[in-house]
């Protein structure tokens, strides 16, 4: 589609911006937390208890919701979503993006029963994950390429994709080793669902440039068939002619030897008389 090209990459064309929605979501789940002064964190976050006990809510408001119920936490988290979100938008374009957030909420979701199962004693919030999945597919997207970043918006950074990745790894060991542990399972889905991603991606664009090169090649080789007036469907099939053709194509008409010549003209000849 025109609006997937990467010169005129939109922004959903009439349908919801992605990006807002999810942000605008987060901002309301998170802000109601820190108003109640932490008392809502329980009541948003995912906990198999309180899950059995008809709080459906949680399956959807625990993606949302910061690790902790602290301000800095939830800002860090969203400010650095936005960021590498907007970054893959520009990359990808809108229709991909809603694919990537598709596969990144279902193994979210995917998590949640082997969460509640085998850590049944925990509660779970899933925002660090969302952020760390969409950095994580920025960084496979520019894994070569440095950027310049700021550090709580004022210190300058140059990070390529290999290193944000490493400083992703860093910052999953601490919040897990400061909240769960057990939040590295999400973690590893997550980050596989952007390294698969980016990895489908990047196959797509070798071979849609081999087809164009394969269609260029042809189109060349039907000019030169149209200029030794060989249209007759048989000659096409014709492995020495098709030799000839090739070699006039790669190396010019110049490199055939007089018994190639001959042989051409010969062909070119016995398809006027007919």
């Amino acid at each position: 589609m025109l609006s997937d090209r990467d010169y005129i990459k939109n922004r959903g064309g009439g349908t919801w911006p992605l990006l807002k929605i999810i942000l605008g979501i987060s901002v309301l789940v998170n802000v109601a937390v820190f108003l109640s002064q932490g008392r809502l964190w329980d009541t948003f976050s995912l906990n198999l208890n309180e899950f059995k006990s008809g709080a459906i809510w949680q399956l959807f408001t625990s993606v949302f919701l910061g690790s902790s119920s602290q301000l800095f936490s939830f800002v860090f988290d969203l400010l650095i979503f936005y960021f590498a979100a907007l970054r893959l938008e520009e990359a990808v374009g809108e229709s991909r993006l809603r694919i990537f957030y598709k596969k990144i909420f279902g193994a979210i979701m995917l998590s949640m029963p082997i969460l509640l199962v085998f850590f049944s004693h925990q509660s779970f919030a899933f925002l660090s994950a969302l952020m760390l999945g969409t950095v994580s597919a920025y960084a496979w997207s520019y894994y070569s390429v440095k950027a310049r970043f700021y550090i709580f918006f004022v210190l300058p950074l140059d990070l390529s994709g290999k290193n944000i990745l490493s400083l992703i790894m860093v910052y999953a060991i601490l919040i897990a080793w400061t909240h769960q542990w057990s939040i590295l399972i999400v973690y590893a889905l997550v980050s596989w669902v952007a390294y698969d991603f980016c990895k489908k991606r990047s196959k797509r664009k070798p071979k849609k440039e081999k087809v164009q090169k394969n269609e260029k090649k042809a189109i060349k080789r039907n000019e030169i068939q149209k200029g030794f007036k060989r249209i007759v469907k048989e000659d096409l099939a014709d492995p020495e002619i098709d030799a000839i053709l090739d070699k006039i194509l790669s190396q010019g008409i110049e490199s055939l030897t007089a018994k190639e010549k001959e042989t051409l003209e010969s062909r070119s000849s016995t398809n006027e008389d007919q």
